[in-house]
C-alpha cells in the first residue's frame, strides 16, 4: 500500500489520474488466471482508492514481462529475489510520479506484504511463508535527494491493515476485524449508559450510529 495522493477532488483527478496512468503503462502488473480456462486472465497494475494506491505483483506477471530473466532463476530463492526487485522498481517509480505531480510518499503510511501459500497435500490447508523464510525488503529513494531513503514496513500475511474501513488481512483470518468491532460496539454501549437520552433517542442512536458502524464490513 503506498500513501502520497491528494484527496483534493481538483489536485486528484489532474494530477495523480496522470500519474497512475502513466504508472499502467511503464509498471508491471500482478497477472491473475480466471478459474474458468475460458475466461482467460486480467492484469491489475494497482487499485487506486482516493489517496491510497495499492500496487499488486505477481509470479505470472513476472512470466510475462521479464521472461528472460525469470528463466535464469536456478532456485525459488532467486524466483522471490527477483519478485522483490521489481516491486523495489515499481514502489519508487510510483514515488517519483507523486513527487512530480506535487505529492510525496509518506513511507511511515506504506506497507507491503509478500504472499507466498502452500496446501498442505493431507488436509488442503494453505499456509503463507514469513519474512523469516521469504526474506527482502522495499526500499524508497527520495526522488530530490538519492542519499535519503526510507524501509516500507513489511507485515507477515496474517496481519492486519486498515483500509478503507475494513481490517481484513491476506490470509483471510477476521480476528482483527472482530476485536475492532466487538470494541466499536463496547465503545457506543457505555457511551449510550452514560447519556442522558429518551429510550427513542438512544434507539436513533443505535440506528443511525452504532449499527452501521459494527456491520459496515460485513
Amino acid at each position: 500500500g503506498m500513501q502520497g495522493s491528494t484527496s483534493a477532488a481538483p489536485s486528484y483527478n489532474i494530477h495523480h489520474d496522470v500519474s497512475l496512468t502513466t504508472y499502467c503503462e511503464h509498471g508491471t502488473p500482478a497477472v491473475f488466471q480466471h478459474p474458468n480456462p475460458t475466461e482467460g486472465h486480467t492484469e491489475d497494475f494497482a487499485a487506486q482508492f482516493v489517496d491510497d494506491n495499492q500496487q499488486q505483483k505477481s509470479l505470472q506477471g513476472l512470466m510475462k514481462h521479464y521472461a528472460d530473466e525469470l528463466s535464469q532463476c536456478q532456485t525459488s530463492a532467486e524466483i522471490n529475489a527477483l519478485l522483490v526487485r521489481v516491486t523495489n522498481d515499481d514502489a519508487n517509480r510510483w514515488c517519483k510520479y507523486s513527487f512530480c505531480a506535487g505529492g510525496l510518499i509518506n513511507a511511515s503510511k506504506c506497507f507491503w506484504q509478500l504472499l507466498k501459500p502452500t496446501q498442505c497435500p493431507n488436509t488442503g490447508k494453505i499456509s503463507y511463508a514469513s519474512a523469516a523464510t521469504c526474506p527482502g525488503e522495499v526500499v524508497l529513494t527520495h526522488p530530490d535527494e538519492e542519499d535519503l531513503s526510507d524501509v516500507i514496513p513489511r507485515f507477515e500475511p496474517d496481519v492486519a491493515n486498515r483500509t478503507l474501513g475494513a481490517r481484513l488481512p491476506p490470509d483471510g483470518n477476521v480476528r482483527a476485524e472482530v476485536k475492532s468491532r466487538y470494541e466499536k460496539a463496547k465503545q457506543w454501549s457505555t457511551s449510550l449508559r452514560k447519556a442522558q437520552l429518551s429510550n427513542s433517542d438512544c434507539w436513533v442512536a443505535y440506528n443511525s450510529c452504532v449499527r452501521p458502524a459494527v456491520v459496515y464490513p460485513l
